[in-house]
């Protein structure tokens, strides 16, 4: 489902919300309030080490069993690169460092039968310290 679709009342007073025709993505409710359908920012890590990149199986949905680079949903008050080094830290256990920002793309992250928009931002990074092991989020690891 659409987020547009998804969401029926106003976070601030409870009112029902209709969309804002002045706005493309964004509703108001009866008290004017706003609500701004807006992509969410991601991170991933693109970790090199000897001339290939660690990739992780997700271990859980959305999209468990799946390849990727390690990463996530960057925190209110969090740059992406500091996102990036606390993810990799949580599900991985080595500290990074982020040499620079290869590029963003849009995706969709399903969740809970909701369909978010995110801007995943990939950024280059090298180990600086720590053994990689797989854990909770990763299943598995591999560098290819």
């Amino acid at each position: 489902m659409k987020r547009m679709n998804a969401f029926k009342y106003c976070p601030q007073c409870g009112g029902l919300l209709k969309i804002n025709q002045q706005f493309e993505f964004s509703f108001k409710c009866k008290n004017n309030h706003p609500y701004f359908i807006s992509p969410k920012a991601s991170c991933c890590a693109v970790i090199e080490k000897d001339g290939g990149v660690l990739v992780v199986k997700r271990g859980y949905d959305p999209h468990k069993g799946l390849w990727g680079f390690p990463g996530g949903f960057v925190s209110p008050g969090e740059s992406a690169e500091l996102a990036a080094v606390r993810e990799v830290k949580e599900e991985l256990g080595i500290e990074i460092s982020i040499v620079d920002v290869l590029f963003t793309t849009v995706d969709i992250y399903p969740y809970m039968g909701i369909d978010y928009e995110v801007i995943p931002i990939y950024l280059r990074a090298r180990i600086t310290d720590g053994e990689q092991r797989s854990g909770y989020e990763a299943d598995e690891l591999s560098f290819v």
